[in-house]
Protein backbone atom coordinates (compact mmCIF):
# COMPACT_ATOMS: atom_id res chain seq x y z
CA UNK A 1 0.00 0.00 0.00
CA UNK A 2 2.98 2.10 0.82
CA UNK A 3 4.26 1.80 -2.82
CA UNK A 4 0.96 1.93 -4.23
CA UNK A 5 0.40 5.76 -2.69
CA UNK A 6 3.92 6.73 -3.49
CA UNK A 7 3.28 5.86 -7.05
CA UNK A 8 -0.14 7.55 -6.95
CA UNK A 9 1.82 11.00 -5.44
CA UNK A 10 4.34 10.80 -7.78
CA UNK A 11 1.72 10.03 -11.23
CA UNK A 12 -1.08 12.28 -9.72
CA UNK A 13 -0.16 14.93 -7.19
CA UNK A 14 3.00 16.37 -8.52
CA UNK A 15 3.10 18.86 -11.42
CA UNK A 16 6.49 17.46 -12.49
CA UNK A 17 6.31 21.09 -15.52
CA UNK A 18 6.18 23.01 -12.38
CA UNK A 19 8.80 21.31 -11.12
CA UNK A 20 11.48 21.99 -13.67
CA UNK A 21 10.57 25.41 -14.08
CA UNK A 22 11.53 26.15 -10.21
CA UNK A 23 14.31 23.88 -10.36
CA UNK A 24 15.47 25.95 -13.87
CA UNK A 25 14.89 29.24 -11.66
CA UNK A 26 17.25 27.64 -9.15
CA UNK A 27 19.86 27.15 -11.33
CA UNK A 28 19.42 31.04 -12.93
CA UNK A 29 19.88 32.23 -9.46
CA UNK A 30 23.41 30.63 -9.00
CA UNK A 31 24.55 31.82 -12.25
CA UNK A 32 23.80 35.25 -12.17
CA UNK A 33 25.65 35.38 -8.52
CA UNK A 34 28.70 34.01 -9.95
CA UNK A 35 28.30 35.38 -13.60
CA UNK A 36 30.95 38.38 -13.42
CA UNK A 37 33.83 36.11 -11.95
CA UNK A 38 36.40 36.14 -14.42
CA UNK A 39 36.72 33.09 -16.29
CA UNK A 40 33.80 31.08 -14.58
CA UNK A 41 31.95 29.46 -16.78
CA UNK A 42 28.11 27.73 -16.37
CA UNK A 43 26.23 25.37 -18.05
CA UNK A 44 23.25 23.67 -17.45
CA UNK A 45 22.84 20.29 -19.29
CA UNK A 46 19.88 17.94 -19.37
CA UNK A 47 19.83 14.56 -16.63
CA UNK A 48 20.73 10.94 -17.97
CA UNK A 49 19.53 7.72 -16.14
CA UNK A 50 19.75 9.50 -12.75
CA UNK A 51 19.28 12.60 -10.96
CA UNK A 52 16.58 12.95 -12.86
CA UNK A 53 17.04 17.47 -12.55
CA UNK A 54 18.49 20.06 -14.54
CA UNK A 55 22.20 20.41 -13.60
CA UNK A 56 24.54 23.14 -13.22
CA UNK A 57 28.18 22.57 -14.32
CA UNK A 58 31.01 24.91 -12.87
CA UNK A 59 34.56 25.17 -14.22
CA UNK A 60 36.89 28.29 -14.02
CA UNK A 61 40.27 28.53 -15.28
CA UNK A 62 42.78 27.87 -12.21
CA UNK A 63 45.40 29.83 -12.85
CA UNK A 64 42.72 33.15 -12.56
CA UNK A 65 41.16 31.64 -9.95
CA UNK A 66 43.58 29.63 -7.40
CA UNK A 67 41.09 27.10 -6.26
CA UNK A 68 40.84 23.26 -7.13
CA UNK A 69 37.37 21.87 -7.14
CA UNK A 70 38.30 19.70 -4.33
CA UNK A 71 39.17 22.64 -2.15
CA UNK A 72 36.14 24.33 -3.27
CA UNK A 73 33.58 21.41 -2.42
CA UNK A 74 36.01 21.13 1.45
CA UNK A 75 35.62 25.08 1.62
CA UNK A 76 31.55 24.76 0.86
CA UNK A 77 31.42 21.88 3.31
CA UNK A 78 33.02 22.83 6.05
CA UNK A 79 31.81 26.41 6.18
CA UNK A 80 29.02 28.17 7.44
CA UNK A 81 26.00 27.29 6.14
CA UNK A 82 27.22 24.11 5.11
CA UNK A 83 26.61 23.59 0.94
CA UNK A 84 26.98 20.32 -0.24
CA UNK A 85 28.16 20.46 -4.10
CA UNK A 86 29.97 17.33 -6.22
CA UNK A 87 33.10 17.08 -8.36
CA UNK A 88 32.91 16.58 -12.39
CA UNK A 89 36.03 16.66 -14.03
CA UNK A 90 37.85 20.15 -13.91
CA UNK A 91 34.88 21.44 -11.81
CA UNK A 92 31.94 21.49 -9.61
CA UNK A 93 27.98 20.08 -10.50
CA UNK A 94 24.76 21.20 -8.38
CA UNK A 95 21.76 19.63 -8.67
CA UNK A 96 18.56 21.44 -6.98
CA UNK A 97 16.21 18.51 -6.22
CA UNK A 98 16.84 18.54 -2.46
CA UNK A 99 17.13 22.34 -1.99
CA UNK A 100 14.48 23.95 -0.30
CA UNK A 101 12.46 27.65 -0.73
CA UNK A 102 15.07 30.55 -0.83
CA UNK A 103 17.81 27.79 -0.16
CA UNK A 104 19.19 28.70 -3.97
CA UNK A 105 19.68 31.74 -2.16
CA UNK A 106 22.86 30.75 0.43
CA UNK A 107 24.26 28.63 -1.90
CA UNK A 108 24.84 31.45 -4.54
CA UNK A 109 25.81 33.24 -1.70
CA UNK A 110 28.14 30.57 -0.21
CA UNK A 111 29.66 29.69 -3.90
CA UNK A 112 29.92 33.39 -4.90
CA UNK A 113 32.09 34.53 -1.80
CA UNK A 114 34.15 31.47 -2.28
CA UNK A 115 35.18 31.74 -5.69
CA UNK A 116 35.65 35.73 -5.38
CA UNK A 117 37.82 35.12 -2.87
CA UNK A 118 39.79 32.80 -4.27
CA UNK A 119 40.41 35.29 -7.78
CA UNK A 120 41.04 38.05 -5.45
CA UNK A 121 43.87 36.42 -3.52
CA UNK A 122 44.96 34.73 -7.11
CA UNK A 123 45.05 39.07 -8.48
CA UNK A 124 47.08 39.57 -5.56
CA UNK A 125 50.48 39.66 -6.76
CA UNK A 126 49.79 41.39 -10.03
CA UNK A 127 47.86 44.70 -8.35
CA UNK A 128 49.42 47.41 -9.83
CA UNK A 129 48.28 50.22 -7.01
CA UNK A 130 50.35 51.07 -4.04
CA UNK A 131 48.33 49.54 -0.92
CA UNK A 132 47.29 51.36 1.64
CA UNK A 133 49.52 50.22 5.00
CA UNK A 134 47.06 48.73 7.55
CA UNK A 135 49.24 47.01 10.42
CA UNK A 136 48.29 48.01 13.29
CA UNK A 137 45.72 47.92 16.03
CA UNK A 138 41.98 48.89 14.44
CA UNK A 139 38.58 49.33 16.79
CA UNK A 140 35.28 48.23 14.74
CA UNK A 141 31.93 49.36 14.82
CA UNK A 142 29.53 46.83 13.07
CA UNK A 143 25.74 47.60 12.49
CA UNK A 144 23.59 44.44 11.94
CA UNK A 145 19.83 44.84 10.80
CA UNK A 146 19.04 45.03 14.74
CA UNK A 147 21.63 46.03 17.05
CA UNK A 148 25.42 47.05 16.75
CA UNK A 149 28.75 45.26 18.53
CA UNK A 150 32.29 46.91 18.74
CA UNK A 151 35.23 44.58 17.46
CA UNK A 152 38.73 45.11 17.56
CA UNK A 153 41.46 43.74 15.36
CA UNK A 154 45.52 43.85 15.00
CA UNK A 155 47.04 43.48 11.64
CA UNK A 156 50.28 42.55 10.55
CA UNK A 157 51.16 43.45 6.61
CA UNK A 158 53.33 42.20 3.94
CA UNK A 159 52.77 43.82 0.28
CA UNK A 160 49.16 43.89 -0.19
CA UNK A 161 48.88 40.58 2.17
CA UNK A 162 47.22 41.22 5.38
CA UNK A 163 46.88 38.66 8.19
CA UNK A 164 46.18 39.13 12.20
CA UNK A 165 44.03 38.33 15.07
CA UNK A 166 40.26 39.36 15.70
CA UNK A 167 38.06 39.63 18.61
CA UNK A 168 34.75 40.14 19.28
CA UNK A 169 32.65 39.91 22.27
CA UNK A 170 32.59 35.82 21.86
CA UNK A 171 35.70 35.04 20.64
CA UNK A 172 38.81 35.38 19.22
CA UNK A 173 40.00 34.26 15.39
CA UNK A 174 42.54 34.63 12.59
CA UNK A 175 41.90 37.28 9.59
CA UNK A 176 43.10 37.48 6.47
CA UNK A 177 42.88 39.84 3.71
CA UNK A 178 44.17 41.72 0.52
CA UNK A 179 44.10 45.52 -0.06
CA UNK A 180 44.43 47.54 -3.31
CA UNK A 181 45.06 50.82 -3.49
CA UNK A 182 42.59 51.91 -0.81
CA UNK A 183 40.45 48.96 -1.47
CA UNK A 184 40.61 46.12 1.50
CA UNK A 185 38.70 42.86 1.85
CA UNK A 186 39.51 40.77 4.57
CA UNK A 187 37.68 37.95 6.20
CA UNK A 188 37.34 35.66 9.70
CA UNK A 189 35.45 33.47 10.98
CA UNK A 190 33.72 33.96 14.30
CA UNK A 191 33.11 30.87 16.15
CA UNK A 192 30.08 30.89 19.42
CA UNK A 193 28.69 27.79 20.61
CA UNK A 194 27.57 25.77 17.44
CA UNK A 195 27.54 28.37 15.19
CA UNK A 196 30.15 29.63 12.90
CA UNK A 197 29.99 32.85 11.52
CA UNK A 198 31.99 33.79 8.16
CA UNK A 199 32.76 37.51 8.29
CA UNK A 200 33.56 38.94 4.81
CA UNK A 201 34.60 42.56 4.50
CA UNK A 202 34.56 45.28 1.79
CA UNK A 203 35.77 48.38 2.77
CA UNK A 204 37.29 51.46 1.50
CA UNK A 205 40.47 53.24 3.44
CA UNK A 206 40.60 57.00 4.06
CA UNK A 207 43.18 58.16 6.28
CA UNK A 208 43.27 56.23 9.26
CA UNK A 209 39.80 54.91 8.84
CA UNK A 210 37.55 52.01 6.94
CA UNK A 211 34.14 51.55 6.25
CA UNK A 212 32.10 49.81 4.34
CA UNK A 213 29.92 46.79 4.35
CA UNK A 214 30.11 42.89 5.95
CA UNK A 215 28.79 39.98 4.67
CA UNK A 216 27.34 37.61 7.04
CA UNK A 217 26.85 34.23 5.02
CA UNK A 218 22.99 33.27 6.07
CA UNK A 219 23.02 36.16 8.61
CA UNK A 220 22.59 38.91 5.94
CA UNK A 221 24.98 42.02 6.07
CA UNK A 222 26.00 44.72 8.35
CA UNK A 223 27.60 47.77 7.66
CA UNK A 224 31.49 49.17 9.45
CA UNK A 225 33.24 51.03 10.68
CA UNK A 226 36.97 50.68 11.63
CA UNK A 227 39.32 53.78 13.60
CA UNK A 228 43.63 52.69 13.50
CA UNK A 229 44.15 53.17 17.45
CA UNK A 230 47.51 52.21 17.18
Amino acid sequence: MGLLAAVEAWVKGRDHQAEWREWERMLEVIIKAISDIPSVQSQVTQPGRINVTPTLSIQWDQKVIPISPAQLVKELWEGEPRVGVSLRGEGIYIIPYMLEEDEEKLVAQRLRAALRWAYERGAAPTMEREPAKLAGNWLLSLKFILGQSQHSMSLKQEGASLSGQYRSGYAESTVEGLVSGNEVNFRTVINHEASHIPYSFAGKVEGEAISGQVSLGEYWTASFSAVRVG
